[in-house]
């Protein structure tokens, strides 16, 4: 892959999780196909945030970072 390719991500007949917070921040996913490129990594980001934010709920020694970092 080079920098020219485009990655399309196809979320039609995606299942959910059963959680409905990560069901929604995947969804959020959806509007790469409207924005435009330059902002992608606010939407990358936010959805990045949200999945951390419940995995952070699962696992509790993780909190102590703070969002954003990986």
């Amino acid at each position: 892959m080079t920098d020219g390719d485009i990655v399309r991500i196809n979320l039609a007949g995606l299942e959910g999780t059963g959680d409905s917070r990560v069901d929604e921040a995947v969804a959020e996913l959806g509007r790469l196909d409207e924005a435009p490129l330059e902002e992608h990594p606010v939407i990358l980001g936010q959805v990045h945030d949200a999945l951390r934010e419940v995995l952070g709920e699962l696992s509790p020694g993780d909190q102590q970072r703070t969002a954003g970092t990986p």
